[in-house]
């Protein structure tokens, strides 16, 4: 792939982590397309509500082998600490993605069991070097110095 200009999240916008890697037919309505898409995986959408969450089932039309569960549910939460609120009061089994920064009271837990994937996401920090004061390569030199990179 040739690209116009460099884009550090590149490996990212184009794996399977992303919705933005989906292929969908001409004249997809994407004001419509969160509730009504068409999956092939091992469960079908049941219910959708944005902001809210959604519930799945098992698809019988899989091809795969059959999901172990019936269905499975997901909450949206507006942050990390919600999230930890609903997995430390048991209304949430499992939280996904959240980072080690403000998440100190999970990580110390024996109760919890943590699991680290290989994946192709990464944090970045964009500056628009076309406009002041990132036009100045001190600035973002000195933006770069403030990052503990080995921390993160």
């Amino acid at each position: 792939m040739h690209l116009e200009t460099p884009i550090g999240n590149f490996p990212y916008l184009v794996s399977s982590d992303t919705y933005n890697a989906i292929i969908v037919p001409k004249g997809t309505d994407f004001a419509k397309w969160q509730s009504t898409f068409i999956g092939t995986g091992p469960f079908k959408l049941k219910s959708y509500t944005q902001n809210v969450g959604a519930q799945f089932v098992a698809n019988p039309d899989y091809w795969g082998p059959k999901p172990l569960l019936s269905g499975t549910q997901f909450t949206f939460y507006a942050n990390q600490e919600a999230q930890f609120v609903g997995l430390q009061g048991g209304t949430v089994d499992m939280v996904t993605v959240f980072t080690a920064n403000g998440a100190e009271a999970i990580l110390k837990q024996s109760s919890y069991t943590i699991v680290a994937l290989k994946s192709s996401s990464q944090e970045q920090l964009s500056m628009r070097n076309d406009l002041a004061p990132f036009t100045d390569p001190r600035v973002r030199q000195a933006v770069a110095l403030t990052l503990d990179r080995p921390a993160s």
